[in-house]
């Protein structure tokens, strides 16, 4: 692995700023009141290169209990610790409670180093590996070594820089396809150059002249400059300590704890559902209890809002922060503060009720995958579009539900050729899925039958039928109403009006206006009429006599037949076509 970001822990005035600077030649304590008390406050930072292009990355974070916010601050994307015990007096409170934290993050590797070695006897620093080792019994430090170095005399540096490297040669590298993300730890101006923020890309890389994210603000920003160890890059990967000059925004209106990332790729959330580990020993959390929350370089305040017994909770921040799932977090609580809990989020702003239906990016933010990630689907879900997934156990409840109202449908309306889409309430890419996949049903327009309905009449409907069709055709272009012979058809008016749409739709009858119907065969004699004076110009009075018909039935053929692209109307007259 190239790049290897190394967090040092411990408890205050053990040695960790004076093991880096024998480590790097760094002196990471960059502010005036750290150097004049001489304690680390924030969060300092370091590197050294082993060998070209290869590079150690420190963040000397802070020991003193006052300062815990900003040690945790830093520790989140650490690839490593160097976990710092001082031999001249072993195992204190913060070399607890930043080990509990370190091991809560996720962390999976690490040294330990004996600092102060010079200032105790072999009996001694034996003695304090032996009370580190079982401090770290059955954790993530296990089987690291423990090193006895002095930063003052250089005894064991050479050593611990080779255990360093070592587990850098066997590191996996972070995940540079993935999406970028970089929470920001500190955020200043340089001059000639503008703002400038920090913070350790955890995934993905970012390029000059990018656009980027603001979270949880939304505001979009420009990368105008890049740094890795103080040395210009043209693109930042995941894993390595990374400053980036942005454009379009001052340093104050940016934040400690705010994110940088793809523009509209991630929405900031609030409610978090999470799998906890208590710390042993501390006081349980309660339901409604308060809780500082720390992830990132995030510190929000927060309340429980749910405990269930296998170690789930809901988690409610105060403020947004864009947070994934698979996230790793801290919690303090009490007063003074102390470390209770950590996790890991499970899922993000959870609706109270799942939806079946889900757009690619809506899966994206959600879950911070990759997009080939979650078209891997498992067998819970379902594509039925390129951007549209589905749960298939609801999906199929859809198309049980579509069938059903497709039968109970031909049941009730038996001379109707199916249901209008209209009135199914399925969402209309899910229905069209299922009218593709479903081999029963058939779709014709705006109606959704079975594929093997067919519309059988009865005796008297036939009887019925062919009275409607036939009063229609003796008008001719001089018809009643629908209802006059709808009336006179023999059934019931309800049945009438089912087999008169029947007509409608074979095109035996023609549907002029709401009241008005006409044969087919009437209609196909006006054309032949008209065909006669192709090219003419007329008005109603030319029509009338053409076709002895009065105003009445006149005017609402003429619109017909100007829908139809029969005539154009120009002005009062109209033109045949």
């Amino acid at each position: 692995m190239p790049h290897l970001v190394i967090g040092t822990a411990g408890h205050i005035d053990h040695g960790k700023t004076s093991l880096v600077k024998a480590l790097t030649g760094i002196d990471a304590d960059r502010l005036l009141e750290e150097k004049q008390r001489g304690i680390t406050i924030d969060i300092g930072f370091a590197h050294t290169e082993p060998s070209p292009g290869f590079t150690l990355s420190f963040v000397d974070l802070p020991g003193h209990e006052r300062f815990i916010k900003n040690m945790l601050a830093g520790v989140y994307g650490i690839d490593a610790l160097l976990f710092v015990v001082a031999s001249d007096e072993s195992i204190k409170p913060q070399t607890l409670e930043h080990f509990e934290i370190c091991r809560l993050l996720g962390i999976r590797q690490g040294v330990i180093a004996l600092t102060k070695s010079d200032l105790s006897d072999a009996d001694t620093v034996e003695l304090v590996r032996l009370e580190v080792e079982e401090l770290v019994a059955g954790s993530f430090l296990a089987n690291a070594p423990a090193i006895p170095v002095s930063a003052h005399t250089g005894a064991g540096i050479e050593e611990l820089r080779r255990s360093l490297v070592e587990i850098a040669g066997k590191s996996a590298p972070r995940d540079a396809g993935g999406y970028f993300r970089l929470p920001v730890d500190r955020a200043f101006s340089i001059k000639g150059f503008g703002t400038v923020v920090t913070g350790t890309l955890i995934s993905g890389s970012v390029a000059l002249e990018a656009e980027v994210e603001l979270y949880p603000t939304g505001q979009r920003l420009r990368v105008r400059g890049l740094q890795v160890h103080g040395k210009p890059v043209p693109r930042a990967i995941a894993g390595q300590r990374t400053a980036i000059n942005l454009a379009g925004i001052e340093p104050a209106a940016i934040h400690r704890g705010m994110v940088l990332s793809e523009p509209g790729r991630f929405r900031p959330a609030t409610r978090l559902d999470c799998v906890l580990e208590p710390v042993p020993g501390a006081r349980p959390l309660k339901t409604r209890g308060r809780v500082h929350f720390h992830s990132g370089a995030a510190e929000i305040q927060a309340e429980v809002r749910k405990l269930l017994p296998d170690s789930r909770a809901r988690i409610v921040l105060r403020h947004p922060t864009l947070i994934l799932p698979g996230d790793r977090f801290v919690l303090r609580a009490g007063s003074p503060l102390n470390t209770v809990a950590g996790g890991s989020v499970l899922a993000i702003d959870v609706p109270r009720k799942r939806a079946p239906v889900e757009t690619l990016a809506d899966a994206v933010a959600a879950t911070g995958l990759a997009e080939d990630e979650i078209r891997r689907t498992g067998p819970e879900t379902q594509w039925i579009e390129p951007d549209l997934l589905v749960d298939r156990a609801w999906l199929a409840s859809q198309q049980r539900l579509l069938e059903e109202a497709v039968a109970n449908f031909h049941r009730a309306e038996p001379l109707k050729p199916g249901l209008p889409r209209q009135s199914l309430n399925i969402p209309k890419p899910v229905l069209d899925y299922l009218l593709v996949t479903t081999a029963a049903l058939s779709a014709e327009g705006d109606i959704v039958r079975n594929r093997n309905h067919k519309v059988v009449l009865q005796q008297d409907d036939s009887a019925a039928r062919a009275a409607i069709e036939g009063a229609f055709a003796l008008a001719n272009l001089t018809v009643p109403t629908v209802d006059e012979v709808l009336a006179q058809s023999g059934v019931p008016m309800a049945r009438a009006k089912a087999l008169l749409q029947i007509l409608i739709r074979e095109k035996i009858l023609v549907r002029v206006g709401a009241d008005l119907v006409f044969h087919a065969s009437a209609i196909a004699a006006l054309r032949a009429i008209l065909a006669e004076h192709k090219g003419q110009s007329f008005g109603v009075g030319a029509f009338k006599d053409w076709t002895n018909i009065s105003r009445k039935y006149a005017i609402p053929l003429l619109e017909y037949l100007d829908r139809e692209r029969v005539t154009r109307r120009v002005g009062n007259d109209r033109v045949v076509l």
